[in-house]
This record gives C-alpha cells, structure tokens and sequence, in this order.
C-alpha cells in the first residue's frame, strides 16, 4: 500500500470532527450576540405623544415639530393641527400624537418644538429622549413648555 503524505491519521480525523461539530454548536450563539448587541436594528415606525402647553397671546399661532440632526440643524417633522386662534388669550394644554418612521432604537433623540404666527418663528424648545432597544409597547411621551 501506498501512502500519501497528506494521509491525515484517525486520532487527527477525529480531532478535526469534534472541533467542526463545536464550531457549529458555537454559531448560532454568535450570531445572536451579534445580531443583538452589534449590530445595529432597522429603523422602525414609532408612535410618541406630545404634551404642551403656551400661554395664547390672542392672535392665531400654529406648533411646529423638529428634529435635530447629528450636525445641529433642524429638519421639520410636522406642523400640528393644535394652535392658538385669533382673540384667544391664556394658558392653553395642548396634546397631538404623531409618528415618526425612521427611528433607530438604541439612542437618543432631540426633538425641537416652535410656536409660530404670520411673522415669525419663536426658538425651539427642545427635548431629548432616549428610544430603548426593543422598542417599547406604548407610545413615547415627552413634555414641553413653549414661551
């Protein structure tokens, strides 16, 4: 009989068959740490709830929703249904869900609100939030005090 040299001996087989067989034991483990903990989810659509509240000065001013970017600009989400109308004075509650579809989970979030009329455009009230990973069941709530 002729040997080769890449005759690989039975204990050396054997070796070779045990660590192959711990190795695919290993890789769903692996791959559910990774995918859990390095790997960053989907974006996702989130529902939040904003509360506010604005002393009405008696002329019609409208609420504008922000979010500010990693660069700290601004992009507008949307303008509210809620506002302040003509001849309406006094401290007013307001409350307006919305939806946001391109939330990464696992970090935070500044949101900017602005109170707004025909002329102008008051500054932001911000606030940030933090969106856990997994995503919680109820919707997210922050509250805010615009001037």
């Amino acid at each position: 009989m002729i040997k080769s040299k890449f005759d690989v001996s039975g204990v050396l087989r054997a070796w070779i068959v045990v660590l192959a067989f711990m190795l695919s034991a290993l890789l769903p483990i692996v791959s559910a740490v990774v995918h859990t903990y390095i790997i960053i989810p989907e974006a996702t659509a989130m529902d939040f709830v904003a509360r506010w509240d604005c002393d009405c000065p008696g002329w019609e001013t409208k609420f504008v929703l922000y979010l500010k970017n990693p660069d700290d600009t601004w992009t507008q989400i949307q303008e509210f249904t809620s506002k302040c109308s003509d001849g309406e004075t006094g401290m007013k509650d307001f409350e307006e869900a919305f939806t946001y579809d391109v939330i990464s989970v696992g970090q935070n979030y500044t949101f900017g609100l602005s109170a707004k009329n025909a002329d102008n455009e008051s500054g932001k009230t911000e606030v940030t939030i933090y969106i856990p990973y997994p995503v919680p069941e109820v919707p997210q709530s922050f509250q805010v005090e615009v001037q």
